[in-house]
């Protein structure tokens, strides 16, 4: 008696809606419940979005809708729920309707005008050093070299200020401490402290003018924040080079990412590393065999193996 007094007053066409519009169709819960995960980072926090699958079609919710197309007049049905008058399915909303001014409004902060792409500062060709100083000290590794050539670069301010490092979870031991040091992890919100959640002292500043961002074990959003950043030019003007860390067999977690981002012609730097030295007591566990192949095979991939320290001079 309870339930159907609770549903008593809603009709028969809006009872769906209701038991079916599960919350993570509603955005701003979801951001609502993303800000209150945020104000506490001491600990982890689980996000369960339920959703339907085909929401507000007819086969909402369908196991098999998975390849179902409408039919002609459940299409019609649609576009006059929709208001969408015949031969305008892919017209702009109106200009000075809400949805239009919204749209217009979106397309002005995120694609710049021709005035504000002009404007916006671009590295030149003549603030990139025709050479960057790796000092060699005996034997090598490919990866301390990486470390050093990050470290030439941040003295070149011109074309440091341009670099954006992205790790997961392995920033230490892919070389970049030096970096981080230098330069600072992104925070959005400023904090004077260092990273405690350690247990040796890293020094490493958080704030919004830094220019690392250390994610956890999640390769796949490594390779969605490379492909962001470098469509940084076409989005918002501003050039930025990005450059990713990785446990080279760790590529394959993220690679559906990485394929996207290619993809989309995002332009960024990611450096693999075996880690078989690293991390010795793991062994061959951390040591690819089929990263070199990849980079072989994915379009739009330029792939380089550099088995000496000099080779990172040329």
């Amino acid at each position: 008696e309870a339930v159907l007094a609770a549903v008593d007053s809603v009709t028969d066409s809006d009872l769906p809606g209701v038991l079916s519009n599960l919350g993570g169709h509603d955005l701003r819960s979801l951001i609502e419940i993303f800000d209150e995960a945020e104000r506490d980072l001491s600990r982890p926090t689980v996000i369960f979005a339920y959703t339907i699958k085909g929401w507000g079609l007819p086969f909402a919710g369908d196991p098999l809708n998975h390849s179902k197309l409408l039919s002609q007049e459940q299409m019609d049905a649609l576009k006059q729920s929709l208001g969408v008058g015949p031969g305008q399915e892919w017209s702009p909303f109106p200009k000075d309707s809400a949805p239009g001014l919204a749209c217009a409004e979106a397309q002005r902060r995120i694609f710049p005008t021709a005035a504000t792409a002009e404007s916006a500062s671009q590295l030149s060709i003549r603030d990139i050093p025709e050479t960057l100083s790796v000092r060699a000290q005996g034997w090598m590794s490919t990866q301390q070299a990486l470390g050093q050539l990050l470290m030439s670069i941040s003295r070149t301010p011109r074309l440091a200020e341009r670099v954006v490092t992205i790790s997961p979870d392995v920033s230490t031991s892919t070389n970049l401490s030096g970096w981080i040091i230098k330069t600072g992890i992104f925070r959005s919100e400023g904090s004077s402290a260092a990273i405690a959640e350690s247990d040796f002292s890293t020094g490493w500043r958080q704030g919004p003018s830094g220019q690392h961002i250390e994610l956890g074990i999640s390769e796949m959003n490594l390779f969605m924040a490379l492909g962001m950043f470098g469509l940084s030019s076409e989005l918002c003007g501003q050039q930025i080079i990005p450059i990713g860390t990785v446990y080279d067999p760790f590529v394959c977690r993220g690679l559906d990412s990485l394929i996207y981002a290619l993809y989309s012609g995002a332009k960024f730097i990611f450096a693999g590393t075996p880690s078989g030295i690293t991390l010795a007591p793991e062994g061959g566990a951390h040591q690819s065999t089929v990263t070199p192949s990849l980079g072989l095979e994915l379009p739009d991939l330029d792939s380089c193996e550099p088995c000496l320290r000099w080779r990172w001079n040329g």
